[in-house]
């Protein structure tokens, strides 16, 4: 015997589009911190280069510079921050870097390269270069950042 006017029929096709409905409620809500979408990271390639110095016609650096925040090595993880990206990687942290050498970089514009191996951290600016063992390296940009 059916129930009167198809009920059993509606709540069959209601129930999916009510639970899709909530999905997308509860998704677009619990997307990130504090309503905000997760940041994008991604894979650097070997040889693949994060910033570059390069002049405009009137003398003036380009979009594409990038300033040197912090460099921290710590329980096996390597994060390295610009004004735009956080970029981490795998590394041993058996050798703290000099911070008589971050003095030097720190608040420069720099240019990260990474070799697949290393992450090479270079300041034309002052003239200082450093390279830091790094496997598996990611970069994501920093929230807010452009």
């Amino acid at each position: 015997m059916r129930p009167k006017g198809g009920s059993v029929g509606a709540a069959r096709v209601a129930a999916p589009l009510i639970a899709a409905a909530v999905a997308l409620v509860f998704g677009s809500c619990h997307s990130g911190t504090s309503g905000q979408p997760a940041p994008v990271v991604r894979a650097l390639a070997p040889g693949e280069t994060i910033g570059r110095v390069e002049r405009a016609s009137a003398g003036t650096p380009e979009s594409s510079v990038r300033t040197l925040l912090s460099v921290e090595c710590r329980k096996g993880r390597l994060t390295v921050r610009t004004n735009v990206d956080e970029i981490t990687a795998n590394d041993d942290c058996a050798r703290p870097v000099p911070q008589s050498t971050l003095d030097q970089l720190l608040g420069m514009p720099a240019v990260v390269t990474y070799t697949g191996d290393r992450l090479v951290i270079d300041s034309a600016a002052s003239g200082v270069k450093l390279e830091l063992p790094a496997t598996n390296a990611m970069v994501g940009a920093i929230h807010g950042a452009p």
